[in-house]
């Protein structure tokens, strides 16, 4: 196994363990900030695959901005009130046994295919010539898209707000 190959798998086993702790731990906190390690690892496996835009984006738009989002509302609602309630053992088992056909899958796969060849891009779009592209012909949804993003969280901010 190529230096390569190993940082693939070791970035796609990252993200599942990182994966399995949002779900597993029981503090909203702490789920949000392993779902900030979840969304790095896949930030990892697209750089190695040099898909640096995609990369990037995973890191400045779902780890940077999305994140801080979820923060301020985990920060904003009572968690004592949603804590509280009990969780059908139904669910449980289906999600288990979603999980293991899941991960059943995943195994078949590893072990059919235990030399499966990477391809190589071909053709490479840099971050540079994309950001060059995007704010040039495309500035007005780029600004479009930013103000929805801002209406969003004056929303979230005024759902969330006590009244008085």
């Amino acid at each position: 196994m190529d230096l390569y190959s190993f940082f693939i798998y070791l970035f796609s086993f990252m993200s599942i363990v990182f994966a399995i702790f949002v779900i597993a731990v029981k503090n909203a906190v702490h789920s949000a900030i392993f779902l900030i390690f979840t969304i790095l690892s896949i930030a990892g496996i697209f750089f190695m695959l040099n898909a640096e835009f995609l990369g990037a984006v995973q890191i400045l738009v779902y780890a940077g901005g999305i994140m801080v989002i979820y923060l301020f509302i985990i920060f904003l609602i009572k968690l004592e009130e949603v804590g509280g309630k009990r969780r059908n053992a139904f669910l449980y088992i289906v999600s288990s046994l979603i999980l293991l056909l899941v991960a059943g899958e995943i195994v078949y796969l590893l072990i059919k295919r235990a030399s499966y060849p990477f391809p190589a891009p071909t053709k490479v779009l840099d971050l540079k010539t994309f950001s060059d592209v995007l704010l040039k012909n495309y500035v007005i949804p780029f600004e479009l898209a930013s103000l929805l993003l801002i209406g969003a969280m004056i929303a979230t901010i005024y759902l969330a707000r006590k009244r008085t």
